[in-house]
């Protein structure tokens, strides 16, 4: 789960979890009604669209949004597998929410109050708010790439958690969300001084403007690091990590 300065933080995954793609024609083209998410949640008649890669599931008023975020899940998600070197791994679960009650009561984790969605690497799940749901002006198919790569990245990394900095600043870059808006977190910090990334192992911070120095910062170094020595350094530090992941990353928690 992101950032702010004069914005929330986008918030991802309280980070909290391929198969061969699936033919096209045989995917998401019809909307069925499957059994309630919650009991007595008012999205017990959830329509679903999906296929064996990914599922949609939200009330049957939102099949217009259901179609468009599953057809873009379904092109982005072998685009991010490529780039980040990693497999999905198995079928993603997206649940779109109604309204803000329901997103928080729908999903097996609590998410931080400013948070716009939510994966579950361990579970294949992502938690999303319908468009009335949201304050954040990001499109939506931006947040739903951000939470698709803590899908994949958690999955590397189980059945450990990779650290914090290193899942949002991934989930960012390759949801192309660094921005100016992070640039000038980070110089406003600049009196105070940047968070340590070995305090950002674990979790951000709760404190939204403390969240949004995490998300810079995690992005940031990243990002130079991409830019100084390449797309190869990243992959080797991800590489590395994983590899070496049981001696020293976080334990996992119900939500990551």
């Amino acid at each position: 789960m992101a950032h702010t300065a004069s914005r929330e933080p986008r918030p991802r995954a309280p980070a909290g979890a391929g198969a061969g793609a699936p033919r096209r024609d045989e995917r998401r083209r019809r909307a069925v009604v499957d059994d309630p998410l919650v009991e007595g949640d008012d999205l017990a008649r959830r329509a679903s669209r999906g296929g064996e890669r990914v599922r949609v599931h939200a009330q049957a008023r939102h099949r217009g949004l259901m179609r468009a975020i599953a057809d873009h899940a379904d092109a982005s998600l072998p685009v991010l597998s490529e780039r980040l070197r990693m497999s999905a791994g198995g079928p993603i679960d997206i649940f779109i929410a109604t309204t803000d009650a329901q997103f928080r009561e729908v999903q097996p984790g609590v998410p931080p109050t400013w948070a716009d969605a939510t994966a579950y690497p361990d579970l294949g799940a992502v938690y999303l708010r319908a468009p009335g749901a949201r304050s954040d002006q990001e499109p939506l198919t931006q947040v739903l790439d951000h939470e698709l790569v803590h899908i994949l990245v958690g999955r590397r990394f189980a059945p450990n958690r990779p650290p914090t900095w290193l899942q949002e600043g991934l989930a960012q870059m390759h949801a192309e969300q660094y921005d100016l808006a992070d640039l000038r977190t980070l110089a406003q910090a600049s009196f105070s001084g940047p968070i340590p990334l070995d305090d950002l192992e674990r979790a951000f911070p709760k404190n939204p403007h403390e969240a949004s120095l995490a998300y810079a910062e995690s992005a940031d170094f990243l990002v130079w690091l991409e830019r100084t020595h390449g797309a190869e350094a990243v992959h080797r530090l991800v590489g590395s990590m994983a590899e070496t992941c049981g001696t020293f990353c976080p334990p996992r928690t119900d939500s990551q």
